[in-house]
């Protein structure tokens, strides 16, 4: 429950936030390996989901933006949320425990990388002890880029409060963003790095205490540019496998670091036999079958995607299912779900989009032993992380 305080229209925005969401929130946030970036993701989520539901009172298509935790991780503090489905707008939250003093301070990733860039920056001091957030304004990518100065020994920008706008009339009953505002200015396209710099990038930094400190700045922006990189060294640094083996699910159950992500056994086969591989799930029995499922949040309504393997004539089929858990639940118009290879490759009849809402989404493919996809839904899930299966 958020409770709202204004005093009047010149005063912040104090919105507290709930003491058992915030402890569950700490305990999630154990995970990260050191505990400054167990720290930074704290109060970075607190400010995410403090703040998102009542910027959806102006914007109901409001949604976190995809794969949060890694930037968290790698000691960059802020939290993005897209202001419309589409993620054409979108708003970074910059929280700090420390009073707002005349000077404020962003993290470079957020001004310089392309395809990190936001039309908005809100500024928020948060106090843990009275477990209340206190806006105190906003400004634009424009503004920080023509006002804002550049500090090369933090990889920062500097911004005087004085340039800030009152958070009050961005957030309060008016809707103020204007399509044709002026929000964000060029920024200098990034070198191309190579799969296998990158990959040696990776390496190196998997154990570093501070890893945005260890590569010239410019490399180190090329290499985060890249989703699917940053989100690699993500897992490398918490130990978490890079993709999963379905085998080894079929065989040993699912793994404690799959079900940290949400996913569920929900049956092996009708008889209760373990398969020795996938093309032998079916083999023996036509009822046999393998099933995983997991649950997401999608702007704010929960749904489940199942992924079945069985087999028929033809060979071992895969599908992938995404249902609405409310009952009589639909998914809405605009919701997609797409496959693709583990270089992030698309193929013929890999995705399916919801003209009007429906009971379902599937996707059925027929797979050898040993082939590799991901698994993407539009909208992105809350803390989604792309997730490689191994069949």
């Amino acid at each position: 429950m958020i409770s709202i305080a204004i005093k009047n229209q010149q005063s912040p925005i104090i919105l507290s936030f709930d003491q058992e969401i915030s402890a569950e929130l700490w305990q999630e946030c154990q995970k990260f390996s050191t505990p400054g970036n167990c720290l930074n993701a704290y109060i970075n989520q607190i400010a995410q989901t403090t703040i998102l539901p009542y910027l959806q009172n102006s914007y109901p298509e409001a949604n976190i933006y995809k794969n949060q935790e890694c930037f968290w991780e790698l000691g960059i503090n802020g939290s993005t949320i897209n202001l419309e489905q589409n993620g054409t707008k979108r708003l970074i939250i910059i929280p700090t425990e420390n009073i707002l003093k005349k000077e404020l301070y962003i993290n470079a990733e957020w001004i310089d990388i392309p395809d990190l860039i936001a039309d908005y920056y809100l500024f928020v001091q948060i106090d843990l002890e009275e477990e209340v957030l206190q806006i105190s304004g906003y400004t634009t990518h424009t503004e920080i880029k023509q006002k804002g100065t550049y500090l090369e020994r933090e990889r920062s920008y500097s911004f005087n409060t004085e340039y800030l706008i009152k958070a009050l009339y961005f957030l309060g009953l008016e809707k103020t963003i204007n399509d044709q505002e002026l929000t964000r200015s060029s920024v200098n396209s990034l070198p191309l790095l190579s799969r296998e710099s990158a990959k040696n990038y990776l390496t190196r930094l998997r154990s570093k205490l501070f890893p945005r400190r260890e590569l010239n700045f410019e490399t180190w922006i090329a290499l985060l540019q890249n989703q699917e990189w940053r989100n690699n060294l993500y897992r490398l640094r918490l130990g978490i496998p890079q993709e999963w083996s379905i085998l080894n699910w079929i065989q040993n159950g699912i793994p404690p670091s799959a079900e940290q992500f949400g996913w569920t056994l929900l049956n092996l086969n009708r008889q209760g036999a373990i398969s020795k591989n996938v093309s032998q799930l079916t083999s023996e029995s036509e009822n046999k079958s393998f099933c995983i499922a997991n649950q997401y949040t999608i702007l704010g309504q929960n749904y489940e995607l199942q992924i079945k393997i069985e087999s028929d004539n033809e060979g071992n089929i895969c599908t992938f299912t995404l249902t609405n858990l409310a009952v009589g639940g639909l998914i809405p118009a605009g919701f997609k779900l797409r496959l693709l290879t583990d270089d992030l490759q698309s193929f013929p009849d890999n995705e399916v989009k919801v003209e009007n809402p429906q009971s379902e989404l599937e996707i059925k493919v027929y797979l050898d032993e040993g082939e590799k996809l991901i698994c993407e839904i539009e909208p992105y899930p809350d803390n989604y992380h792309r997730q490689i299966f191994k069949f």
